[in-house]
């Protein structure tokens, strides 16, 4: 689950990162941090495969941007997802 300290983080590693990305469990992303709007990172991307993050990284390191990865957690990209979230939610209130 994301917290107010994963948000903090994201912050400060771009401070002296040019990208922040917190991986997601299925291969893509929960969060996206960037220094300045850097579009062709996201075009072309195999988007909802075990791919996104891959690309995404490949493109980083291609234009030589500094990266930093976040603590691996679960995205919602599904109506499956959300619900499973909000389960969990109703289980530890």
């Amino acid at each position: 689950m994301i917290t107010p300290d994963d948000i903090r983080s994201a912050w400060t590693v771009l401070e002296t990162n040019d990208v922040v990305l917190g991986p997601a469990q299925d291969g893509g992303y929960w969060l996206i941090g960037l220094q300045e709007p850097r579009p062709a990172l996201f075009q072309s991307i195999d988007w909802s495969t075990d791919k996104v993050l891959k690309q995404t990284l490949r493109r980083a390191h291609g234009r030589n941007l500094k990266v930093e990865l976040l603590r691996e957690l679960r995205d919602v990209d599904t109506e499956s997802d959300w619900l499973d979230f909000l389960d969990l939610n109703r289980r530890l209130l």
